[in-house]
């Protein structure tokens, strides 16, 4: 009963702390703390964060980075949410013996992150609700997992905030 009662809680503590972050971030109180950091450092330790959720599903993930990634100026902890947001997202929604591969380069000068997995893939005309708060698609996760629908709406806020843009490229059946 208290492994459940600690489970629930834990739950509803995230929620209260999406809903925290999409205030603040709408009323402009979103405080970055911009520092430089090592890129290729950074998504190293970010791999080795995740890989016990990904093996917990039997799922590969693999770190693909150029050999010269820069430095960049940013908030390691919001971008951590950014991180494993993307990477738990691409986790829940995949099924078990496939690849979720993170991957970073340099494109004339901005340095493109992505998360590419092999999962169930979101139908075209669904896309646009991915960053949307409370956004969700007709795709479920694979395992049963919850979701709240603020993650990706948070995630593209920070992004913003640090000057950047994501996107979705999906097919269905492919990821």
């Amino acid at each position: 009963i208290l492994k459940k009662i600690y489970k629930v809680s834990e739950k509803m503590l995230n929620l209260v702390n999406e809903l925290l972050d999409v205030n603040a971030i709408e009323a402009g109180r979103l405080e970055l703390v911009k520092r430089p950091v090592d890129l290729t450092t950074y998504l190293k330790e970010c791999h080795e964060e995740n890989l016990l959720l990904s093996k917990a599903k039997s799922i590969e993930l693999v770190l693909e980075l150029e050999p010269e990634l820069p430095v960049i100026v940013m908030d390691p902890d919001r971008i951590d949410q950014v991180m494993n947001n993307l990477i738990n997202n691409a986790i829940k929604f995949s099924y078990p013996n496939t690849t979720i591969t993170l991957r970073a380069c340099v494109q004339d000068q901005d340095v493109v992150i992505s998360v590419q997995d092999q999962g169930q893939g979101i139908p075209a005309q669904e896309v646009d609700n991915l960053f949307t708060d409370f956004g969700k698609t007709s795709v479920r996760p694979t395992a049963g997992e919850k979701s709240t629908g603020l993650g990706l709406a948070i995630v593209k806020r920070i992004v913003e905030l640090h000057g950047g843009r994501i996107w979705v490229e999906s097919k269905v059946g492919v990821g």
